[in-house]
């Protein structure tokens, strides 16, 4: 049985089937072409509504283009996602790995990393969304937001009062926290 709940988003809910469905890592699809590994994101982009998908090892987030199409899309989307986890087999296929973060490498990175790991994506995954790192350069922490976050009128919000003001705190060099996906 599939529950859904909203998020803080009004263009997404997130499903969940109460078990996991991997162990680790998070897939954001925004196309049919990204999703060639996730049969069931592809299908789900398929549909005109659809404007992006995340999959956690805990539950699926699924933005539309209009809050207002929930009424008439919650039981298609709910039936495609029953579909592909009604068995036990993965619903990423076996070659795909997780998004890794940029290849960046250093203290720094790895610091800034296991920040938000620890304390950002906790907050964030309960809301339906992921923080991914980009890159940092000269100071300037680039992340994407993922699932409910990205399009979520809060999400500015989220990004300068909680994970800026986080990051600044414990990493003195970082000054500025900004979003790749938000026209800020």
């Amino acid at each position: 049985m599939i529950s859904v709940a909203q998020t803080p988003n009004p263009h997404a809910r997130q499903f969940s089937t109460g078990k996991p469905f991997f162990s680790v890592g998070s897939y954001a699809f925004y196309n049919t072409q990204e999703a060639q590994k996730c049969p069931m994101a592809g299908e789900l982009l398929t549909l005109k509504t659809v404007s992006h998908v995340l999959i956690t090892p805990l539950f699926v987030t699924v933005a539309l283009v209009d809050e207002a199409l929930w009424n008439t899309q919650e039981s298609s989307i709910t039936a495609i996602i029953t579909k592909h986890t009604k068995n036990d087999a993965s619903i990423i296929q076996e070659d795909q790995t997780p998004q890794e973060t940029a290849s960046q490498s250093g203290d720094l990175y790895s610091t800034v990393e296991a920040l938000l790991e620890k304390h950002a994506n906790p907050a964030v995954t309960e809301h339906g969304g992921r923080v991914q790192l980009v890159k940092i350069e000269d100071g300037v922490v680039y992340l994407e937001l993922q699932g409910a976050c990205d399009g979520c009128p809060s999400a500015l919000v989220t990004l300068k009062t909680g994970i800026e003001n986080l990051l600044c705190f414990y990493v003195p060099s970082i000054k500025e926290v900004r979003a790749t996906n938000l026209n800020i």
